[in-house]
């Protein structure tokens, strides 16, 4: 199982290279730059300087935050300077990062468990052995509220930093107990000098420290770094639980191990090396988020940062990107590991209790209300029809009436007109389609609970979609407040009723009803000439709007509003043309180089696309059931699923053949372009006969 950390390093991947563990709390890796867009993560593989290794990071997303908690190892008088690297000296796998810092001539490496940053540095042996504490370090130059560093034995430390970034009032405590004992401490306040005394509590929002470490052992310095978000004594707590006593190379190994176990839910064979890496790099990234957010002890922050208590066994996670991930990343988890996604749901609900809505896009303990739509519903209904249930459904269908109902983009209107007006609330039709995709999930989860009066409303507002399809165009298009389109129309440019998006790529965004869309379009055949013009019209470049990258003509698949449309080929009998973009997507616009990710990898979810899609299987509309079947990537894949059984796809000669002649079920030929949730659990063989022309009608 080779992976490479590196991929989406570049370009706008957003990716970070460093150590983290399946879905833990730390994310322990190299910050390069601090300001831009591509600082999203913390780093970017153009540069060539290293600021130092911060405890938290966002992956792939297209906003910045976290990076808290700076360690910069030194052994020069240029304790503030950058540190120099090159690419051929820095390593990345699984749970392991290492980099030679060159000026300052130290070792460093990282590693980590669920709640722990475990670092490594190695000086030469005649250099004095400082680190640097920095609790000023952010992206986007975010504000400070309060800091605090106190020194509580000969080789502990703990402090806290409360910050506002993309989220306000971000709560971070550490505790750190470093392999040998402080020498000195000398701190550092608004850029000066505050005091060199021992175990002296220092408070400021700009502040750092020098930590200066006995010079007669020459022995790396190791240090042990435990995060929570409740207080510093549960930091504490976190670091004597998962990495009190252990050696690095014991951690390093325990957490590689870790990473194995949990990439070998799924094995793949027979086809290039390069394939194997985009592969397997691909179902690394879908588990690095979400974070665990409680300790050790089962206690978290609350909305409020009052402290909540998990029933024994749960767990409660944040960095839930749910406008991207409801589509994919999501829908895959239900597969693969039924235990987090219940518990993501019952973290979804504890915020329903704290706040009266469902999380919209949280991060930490907080809320961004960052993009549209109130996708939690979908990650809810697609689990309990599945047969996940291991939440109060009754609370789950009134928290997402309450979500529905909230006023927020334009979800006034859209109750009382049936459409949002572009002159009363931006991204008016971006919002209006994809409320009417959460309001169906809403419909038949109420009819799964036997609420009929609630299934009626919901249908009945998830068609509302037909109220802003303009005949004349053929396009969903805004409409003003007194009924009458906007004019002019320009399908290919930026428009703000539409969320990073033309007209182009919301033109089909009615995955849960196929039947009604094609309707609208006249039948199937006009859909499918539609579906087929995507393709070959002018692609649209906004450099306000990075969003939109990895086109083909108006398909942009370096964004999630287009993830779904080639599947729709497979609804009115076109499938092999579902096939034939498939295999070109997931080789154009995947690669195993560091800028291999064509767009923001989403926290996971541009990575489940190409994991779902590269086995054969995608969820066009969850929901619904349905996994549309397209032509695996590999020749063997065997999906270890979460209920214990096993499902093994076999294709013939993927590297020679595209199309789909024939797919087998348990040696039964399926007659449907799709196999349902129900089958694929049931494990077996999933048989696909390939073909190297386009077999039509299949």
């Amino acid at each position: 199982m080779t992976v490479n950390p590196f991929i989406g390093t570049a370009g706008h991947g957003h990716t970070y290279p460093g150590a983290t563990s399946p879905f833990g709390a730390v994310q322990l890796s190299p910050d390069t730059r601090t300001m831009g867009w591509d600082a999203s993560s913390g780093y970017h593989y153009s540069d060539s300087t290293i600021i130092g290794f911060s405890h938290t990071h966002l992956s792939g997303t297209g906003c910045s935050d976290l990076a808290d908690i700076l360690f910069r190892p030194v052994s020069s008088d240029s304790i503030w300077s950058p540190l120099t690297f090159s690419h051929k000296d820095e390593k990345a796998s699984p749970g392991y990062y290492k980099v030679y810092l060159q000026k300052e001539n130290i070792l460093a490496e990282l590693t980590t468990t669920t709640h722990c940053g475990i670092h490594r540095y190695t000086y030469q042996s005649s250099s004095p052995q400082k680190l640097i504490i920095d609790l000023k370090h952010s992206l986007d130059n975010e504000p400070i509220q309060h800091a605090m560093i106190s020194q509580k034995s000969k080789n502990e430390i703990i402090g806290m930093r409360c910050s506002d970034g993309w989220i306000k009032g971000q709560n971070i405590y550490f505790a750190v107990r470093f392999s040998k004992n402080i020498n000195n401490i000398i701190s550092y306040k608004d850029g000066k000098t505050v005091t060199t005394e021992i175990q002296k509590e220092i408070n400021g929002k700009d502040l750092k420290a020098l930590v200066l470490f006995d010079q007669e052992d020459h022995s790396p310095l190791v240090c042990r770094v435990g995060i929570s978000a409740v207080s510093c004594k549960n930091a504490m707590l976190n670091l004597e639980t998962e990495a009190g006593k252990a050696t690095f190379d014991e951690l390093q190994a325990a957490n590689e191990l870790v990473w194995e176990k949990q990439l070998s839910c799924i094995e793949v064979s027979g086809q290039t090396p390069e394939n194997i890496t985009k592969f397997y790099t691909a179902l690394y990234h879908t588990m690095v988020v979400p974070n665990e957010m409680n300790d050790v002890n089962g206690q978290y922050a609350k909305r409020d940062n009052s402290i909540g208590q998990l029933p024994k066994g749960e767990k409660a996670y944040s960095t839930l990107s749910l406008w991207d991930t409801f589509r994919t990343w999501n829908p895959l988890m239900t597969l693969l590991d039924t235990t987090l996604v219940n518990n993501i749901i019952n973290t979804m609900l504890r915020n329903y209790d704290e706040t009266g809505e469902l999380p919209v896009w949280p991060l930490w303990n907080e809320e961004t209300y960052c993009m549209i739509g109130y996708h939690s519903v979908p990650v809810i209904v697609d689990a309990y029809l599945k047969g996940i249930r291991g939440f109060d459904a009754e609370k789950a269908l009134e928290a997402m009436k309450a979500s529905a109902n909230k006023e927020r983009k334009g979800t006034g209107y859209f109750n009382q007109l049936g459409f949002i007006p572009y002159d009363k609330s931006n991204e008016s039709v971006s919002c209006l389609l994809e409320y009417c995709y959460d309001d169906w999930c809403i419909a038949q989860f109420a009819k799964a609970i036997n609420h009929t009066d609630d299934y009626k409303t919901y249908l009945e507002r998830s068609e509302y979609y037909k109220n802003i399809f303009d005949k004349s165009t053929r396009f969903f298009r805004p409409k003003s407040s007194d009924g009458k389109w906007q004019t002019p129309f320009d399908t290919y440019k930026i428009n703000s009723a539409y969320t990073e998006a033309t007209p182009w790529q919301y033109r089909f965004f009615v995955p849960h009803d196929v039947k009604g869309l094609t309707t609208l379009f006249g039948g199937k055949s006009a859909l499918g000439k539609a579906l087929d013009s995507i393709f070959t019209v002018q692609p649209t470049v906004d450099p306000e709007i990075p969003d939109i990258s990895g086109s083909i003509g108006q398909y942009v698949h370096g964004n999630e509003p287009s993830h779904g449309i080639i599947y729709l080929y497979s609804y009115i009998g076109q499938a092999w043309k579902t096939q034939k973009w498939a295999r070109r997507i997931l080789n154009e616009m995947y690669q195993a180089t560091p800028d291999g990710i064509c767009g923001n990898e989403d926290c996971g979810q541009m990575s489940a696309w190409f994991v779902l899609t590269s086995l054969g299987l995608y969820p066009e509309c969850p929901g619904s059931n349905e996994y549309i079947l397209t032509t695996p990537l590999f020749e063997k894949a065997i999906i270890n699923l979460a209920n214990g059984h096993k499902l093994k796809i076999i294709a013939n000669n993927p590297q020679e053949n595209t199309y789909i002649s024939d797919v087998y079920f348990n040696g039964q030929k399926l007659t449907a372009p799709y196999i349902l949730h129900r089958q694929i659990m049931q494990g077996g063989t999933l048989k696909f006969v390939l073909s190297k022309q386009p077999v039509k009608g299949i």
